[in-house]
């Protein structure tokens, strides 16, 4: 996947939270996004100063001002600390994951993000990545594919504190089972599907949200609102065959083939 270029979706003309923003708002979050030091995981240097030289009027003042709205309405996740800023969904909504090796390189860059709050908002987004597609006819590239898989669901895990069976090769069906539980809580929906709520410290679980699982290809306004990863709730597996333990059709294969 080419950095030369950013992909914007123009029906985030239509979304009402990103219609919501300022135009101060607006033009900080393009900015950010087609920024040629944006990464192909979504994070950048925090320099606003820099940034003022982008455009003749913009003065430090209200640029930090409009970022700390984006950060507000959860586009962004910031953090002045370690000088730090994510274009929060970037990895999902660029179709990074469709690009076995950028997605490598994205999960090198976010083993190198310093901020917890910022790995801890990556998780949740990885957490909510589909499975990654394994070419039938490359031995090589379903390689690669298959190890990225489990690059991403360790990474996945790891960041949201999460136990390593809420990112099995049957995460589809463990985070449906799962959903019942505590997520963390991102209110707030995009009409394409891209959600944005609150954000907080890593770790910190706050409310429970609803919507669809993870994977979904639903765009409407109220299936956008994604449920994340739930951080700590286990799901019981069976050891050999990776499925629920009261539900595993393989032990019962095995048992009848044995009869």
């Amino acid at each position: 996947m080419s950095q030369d270029y950013a992909q914007l979706h123009r029906s985030i003309w239509l979304d009402p939270d990103f219609r919501a923003l300022t135009m101060a708002e607006q033009h900080s979050y393009l900015m950010l996004l087609s920024h040629p030091d944006r990464n192909s995981a979504g994070v950048l240097s925090l320099t606003p100063r820099k940034w003022t030289k982008l455009a003749a009027d913009l003065n430090t003042a209200s640029l930090k001002g409009a970022l700390a709205g984006l950060d507000d309405a959860s586009f962004v996740v910031m953090d002045e600390e370690t000088e730090e800023i994510l274009v929060r969904a970037f990895i999902r909504r660029a179709k990074v994951y469709t690009h076995i090796r950028t997605l490598v390189r994205a999960l090198r860059e976010v083993e190198a993000v310093e901020s917890a709050r910022l790995r801890s908002a990556i998780g949740q987004e990885l957490m909510r990545l589909p499975h990654l597609a394994i070419p039938p006819s490359n031995v090589k590239m379903a390689l690669e594919a298959k190890d990225a898989q489990v690059q991403l669901d360790e990474l996945a895990s790891m960041l949201c504190d999460a136990p390593p069976e809420a990112v099995d090769p049957l995460r589809k069906g463990v985070v449906e089972a799962l959903s019942q539980g505590v997520a963390h809580g991102m209110a707030q929906g995009m009409a394409n599907g891209m959600p944005h709520g609150s954000i907080t410290s890593t770790g910190t679980v706050t409310s429970t949200s609803t919507g669809t699982a993870v994977g979904s290809s639903s765009t409407s306004r109220n299936e956008s609102l994604e449920v994340d990863a739930p951080a700590r709730t286990r799901a019981r597996l069976c050891a050999t065959h990776r499925l629920p333990v009261d539900d595993c059709r393989g032990c019962a294969a095995d048992a009848k083939a044995a009869r």
